[in-house]
């Protein structure tokens, strides 16, 4: 859902020669290959408590 917006807004930032770097506190497992497919570069952090199903 918020994929395309975030694309515009990485690939203006990759222009400039910068690394993606997004934080999250939740359980984003799921979605860290397309993160990864959309260009981040740093998830900060993955933080273990929050991940326990």
């Amino acid at each position: 859902m918020i994929a395309p917006g975030e694309m515009l807004e990485y690939d203006l930032i990759k222009k400039t020669g910068k690394d993606i770097w997004i934080h999250s506190c939740g359980n984003i497992q799921e979605i860290i290959p397309d993160l990864i497919q959309m260009g981040v570069d740093v998830l900060n952090p993955v933080q273990p408590e929050s991940n326990e199903h």
